[in-house]
């Protein structure tokens, strides 16, 4: 291949691209004179690839392109290979809204955020990437799991498939895009320490979104705690829904979380009018002193029981 040639017409006005006009290219009338061709780079290859200025192009505009080759015998192409499409210049933007920013967390089953395209082309997709940021510094490796990749402000590779710090999340069809991150798209964090989450939005005309050093709140980028949670339990019988209760074979019942190691269990009496009383474990009678806890009650597979 010699050389290849482009021509462009703005679908709006017919005008033809002449990329000769300084400094980046103008728009003329096709019709004083049309056959304004412009001369792409061109890259040996198997196959020849080729590039064409885009300076004096805008995004929401649409266009139709030819191109035509050469070869050095020479032959010159004479059934032009057309094309009409809409430009998109512009990167989309995303944020995360789940973890917030600087909040402490005990649990953290999914993230989740938006993406919104600032174009005419729509996202096409979200990447994650994931920074521990206390102890040692490091970027999640897709591949291995584990927090092990060099520290830097960014991931120094692009997103994509083929890159270990990024990771595609799941997407849907909302304007804004609803992005979330969970099972093999998401870490296991550890109690402790301290994280960051940085996602960016790729569009489907190839636009990335561009990636910020530093977190901050309601942006792409959120840093968060993660601490162990607390013990926490709560009763099933009776309860809300069901707070009528038979003497029959009495037994209070409830369930607590993995953490809970023991626990203690206070019962109040409220229906002596203005008057609250709580009943006394070790003299097995109701008083007016509600200091008192009623201890040790059965506790075995997340679920207690005191009789």
């Amino acid at each position: 291949v010699a050389f290849v040639e482009v021509r462009v017409k703005r679908a709006s006005d017919g005008f033809c691209l002449d990329n000769d006009v300084l400094p980046n290219g103008d728009w003329v009338l096709c019709v004083v004179d049309p056959e304004v061709w412009n001369n792409a780079v061109l890259t040996p290859g198997n196959p020849y690839t080729w590039d064409l200025s885009t300076a004096a192009w805008q995004t929401g505009v649409s266009y139709e392109a030819n191109v035509r080759a050469k070869d050095k015998v020479p032959n010159l192409q004479f059934v032009y290979s057309t094309v009409t499409f809409n430009a998109d210049f512009q990167k989309p933007l995303s944020k995360v809204t789940q973890p917030v920013h600087t909040q402490t967390y005990s649990t953290l089953n999914d993230l989740r955020g938006t993406a919104l395209d600032a174009g005419p082309a729509g996202i096409k997709r979200v990447w994650a990437a994931y920074y521990q940021a206390s102890g040692t510094p490091a970027w999640w490796n897709k591949t291995t799991k584990t927090f092990t990749l060099p520290d830097n402000s960014v991931p120094p590779e692009g997103p994509s498939a083929g890159s270990n710090y990024w990771v595609e999340v799941s997407t849907d069809n909302s304007v804004p895009v609803n992005w979330v991150a969970t099972g093999a798209s998401s870490p296991s964090f550890v109690t402790g320490n301290t994280y960051q989450v940085l996602v960016a939005a790729e569009d489907k005309a190839s636009n990335i979104e561009d990636r910020p050093t530093t977190p901050a709140s309601n942006t792409s980028r959120v840093s968060f705690n993660y601490e162990q949670p607390g013990p926490e339990s709560g009763p099933t019988k009776p309860n809300a829904d069901s707070p009528h209760f038979n003497a029959t074979g009495l037994a209070l019942q409830g369930t607590a979380n993995p953490e809970t190691t023991g626990m203690d269990i206070r019962l109040k009496r409220v229906t002596d009018g203005g008057n609250v009383y709580c009943w006394k474990g070790d003299a097995l009678k109701w008083a007016a002193a509600c200091n008192d806890w009623v201890g040790a009650p059965t506790f075995s597979g997340g679920v207690w029981t005191l009789v």
